[in-house]
């Protein structure tokens, strides 16, 4: 007798995701962690204003790519960027849609664009530091600074350059530490502040790891904060010279960004802010020594246009003043400021 076995066919399921929680922990905790990283440099600028933040905003991201490959080191520090980079540009949505009459959605749509490139910075700043932690690993903090500084001055010059939200503007209002911009410019501080992050980083992992403490980091991790902010007081506490008054007009001629740079409209642009320089020398009971445009007033190049470039000026022997401006950037006259 024979027994025939109907048998089903068996549709073959679809992947799912690992039901360990621990696995499931170790590939998400990496991500949390650059969130937090991305979170504390959004929140030490304004408009929050927490800028003790930045000094351990790194701490996390170390951490997230510890024992990871660069490939995913580099995805782990772009998703802090995106979070980063979200916080401190939102405001361009503003400048796109008000000036640029771009429609709000294409406007956000465009920003997400920008911090994503902007996160690239970040993400090969995580890859590359987590190769020098384990390879350069008594350099490394001096040389993880040293690579944050390269890639943000590389992100101020490449494309045209992009330098907004550096991190040296998160401690404006740390006057007695910015001090040090008048030797190591914003640079400078920037590396100072991914220095503290490296040599606390150091500190906590020896400490936990190796159960010690990572005393060489700390000693010059907080010696050149301390050096910087003795200096800082110094230059606080230096007299600003003899006391002089000076008569400054500043003239505004509330110009819509929409039409500044009209063609049709420059030489009446033009010929409205030099009236009104003129009235403050004619018309005011002092006569300014001083007259300041606002900036990028004038709507064009100055070393392109001769002829409105000699229009802005107003005549020192007539009227005994001193005429500032400045001059939208050029690749040529990148930092072009101009005095008649």
């Amino acid at each position: 007798m024979t027994t025939i076995r109907a048998t089903q066919n068996k549709r073959p399921t679809a992947p799912s995701l690992p039901s360990n929680p621990a696995l499931v922990k170790r590939r998400l905790l990496p991500f949390a962690l650059a969130f937090l990283s991305g979170l504390f440099l959004a929140l030490s600028f304004p408009r929050w204003e927490l800028f003790p933040l930045a000094w351990v905003a790194f701490i996390p991201l170390f951490f997230a790519v510890r024992n990871v490959s660069a490939a995913r080191s580099f995805l782990i520090g772009w998703t802090a960027g995106l979070v980063y980079f979200s916080g401190t540009l939102s405001w361009v949505t503003i400048s796109m849609t008000r000036y640029g009459k771009i429609p709000q959605p294409i406007s956000y749509l465009l920003m997400l664009l920008l911090v994503a490139y902007c996160a690239v910075y970040v993400g090969l700043f995580a890859a590359a530091s987590r190769s020098l932690v384990e390879k350069k690993r008594g350099w490394a903090l001096l040389l993880i600074p040293v690579l944050w500084v390269a890639l943000e001055y590389a992100r101020g010059q490449l494309l045209s350059g992009f330098p907004w939200a550096a991190l040296a503007y998160s401690q404006y209002r740390f006057l007695p530490l910015i001090q040090i911009a008048d030797l190591a410019s914003i640079y400078g501080v920037g590396f100072l502040i991914v220095l503290v992050n490296v040599g606390l980083f150091e500190a906590i992992r020896e400490g936990w790891l190796a159960h010690r403490m990572a005393w060489r980091e700390l000693i010059l991790a907080g010696g050149l904060f301390l050096l910087s902010l003795g200096y800082g007081l110094y230059r606080l506490d230096q007299p600003m010279g003899e006391e002089r008054s000076v008569t400054v007009a500043v003239v505004q001629g509330n110009i819509e960004q929409d039409q500044k740079w009209d063609a049709r409209l420059r030489d009446e642009t033009v010929q409205k802010y030099k009236r009104l320089s003129l009235d403050s020398v004619e018309k005011g009971n002092t006569p300014p020594e001083l007259i300041v445009w606002p900036e990028s007033a004038a709507p064009f190049f100055f070393r392109r246009k001769p002829p409105f470039e000699t229009s802005c000026s107003i005549s020192p022997k007539k009227e005994n003043s001193i005429f500032s401006s400045e001059a939208p950037p050029s690749r040529r006259h990148p930092r072009d400021r101009w005095r008649f």
